[in-house]
Parts: C-alpha cells; structure tokens; sequence
C-alpha cells in the first residue's frame, strides 16, 4: 500500500518539461490576445455611452435656456477683439446664468489661474478626449472667460444668424439633421476637416473610432461618422 501512494504522488507531482510550459504560456498568450480587443471594444463602448450622456445633459440645459429667452442662444463664440460681448462663450454663458454648475472639464485651467473659482464639471469632458493628441484633444480658453469643454457649437447653426453672437434655434430648416453640437476642438466648429492638422482647426472631432457624437437642431444625440458633409447644411 505504502509503494502505491509512493507511485500515486510521484505521478501527481510529476513537474512540467519545458516544451510543457511553453504551451501553456503560448495558450495563454492566445487567449490573452482573443480577450484583450474584446475588452478595448467594451471599454470604447462605455466611454462612448458617458459621451452621448454627456451631450444629454448639456442639451436638456441648452433647451432650457433657449425655452427661457425667446428661442435665443448666445453670444456663441465673442472672445476677443474690440466687440467682445459678455460672457464670452457659449459655456460660460450658460455658467453665469445659472444652467451649468461650472465651466470646466478639469482642473487644468484652474491650475494655471488659482485666482479664480476651483469648479469643474465633467459632463464637459469627452472620456475619448485626449490634450496631448491633436487628433483627439478638446479645448481650453483663456481670460476673460477661463472656460474649457470637449465639445464645440457650430458656428453656422443657424443659417440666418451673426457666427459668433447670437443664434436663433427655431431658424434651423431640417433640424433632426443639423449639427448643434459637436465632439470638438474649440469654442465653435467652423469647418469639418478631420483629422484635424493643429489644434486650431475649429473642426468636428472624430473621436469615437472615426464617429462624433453630436447633438442635432431637435435636442437628439447622435452618432455620425466621418463625412464632408458642410457645417450649413445637413449631415444626412
């Protein structure tokens, strides 16, 4: 009985040869990279979701404030030069109105400039964004407005409005399919040229695997891909 439990563990134990090992590291492996885009894939996909949801909140706020001044939305881009019209941007006009928390996706703005108030809001931030590539990076403005976001109103929303003052929703012809707001790399998209060559493009910003997300003229988010479609007219 003793020499057969002897014979039982040494068959038990037997070690691994190395041929052994190495099939099992290269199954491994094989199966590593079977899970590994898989994973990528269902990561981008909540990522995406957090974007659309995003977009879903900034719309219901947006609305609001159009419900609330006469179907108005303004100024949208007025930072600079001897016209600057308080408050600047879109977003710190819906900041200094009461319609959005803060004014910035992270604290980066704020780092820069301690003087003023240490608030973010991240239904500003797009998780695809990415500062350090110019392909995948948001945007950030300086003083007087210190505002930053990852998404962009477009420039000619409303085909009979002024650009960078006030725009009138109620304008836009078709607006299921016209883009209000955009994946973006500035305060406004006035082009949609992607990917973009600086970061001054002012352009829609695929992010999402050759897609943006946008919100339409009716309040709807979705999903476009990579299109020359122009930004006065309708992406479908």
């Amino acid at each position: 009985m003793e020499d057969h439990l002897q014979n039982f563990t040494k068959r038990e134990w037997k070690p691994f040869t190395l041929i052994e090992l190495l099939v099992v590291i290269a199954i491994i492996a094989i199966l590593a990279g079977m899970l590994l885009p898989a994973l990528k894939n269902a990561r981008d996909r909540a990522k995406a979701v957090t974007c659309t949801g995003n977009l879903k909140n900034i719309s219901t706020l947006l609305q609001q404030y159009i419900d609330e001044n006469n179907g108005w939305i303004g100024p949208i881009n007025m930072n600079s030069g001897g016209n600057r019209i308080v408050p600047y941007c879109w977003v710190n006009q819906l900041y200094v109105n009461g319609y959005f928390p803060a004014k910035n996706r992270d604290d980066a703005v704020y780092k820069a400039n301690p003087s003023i108030e240490s608030a973010t809001w991240k239904v500003l931030a797009c998780p695809f964004a990415d500062q350090t590539s110019i392909p995948l990076k948001g945007w950030s403005l300086s003083g007087p407005a210190f505002a930053s976001a990852d998404y962009s109103f477009n420039f000619y929303a409303d085909p009979d409005g002024s650009g960078n003052l006030r725009h009138r929703l109620s304008r836009i012809r078709n607006p299921s399919s016209r883009v209000i707001l955009s994946d973006g790399n500035h305060v406004v998209v006035t082009t949609n040229k992607w990917p973009p060559a600086a970061a001054s493009n002012y352009t829609i910003m695929y992010r999402h695997n050759k897609k943006a997300n946008v919100m339409a003229g009716d309040g709807s988010i979705q999903s476009i891909q990579v299109s020359n479609f122009k930004l006065e007219g309708n992406f479908r």
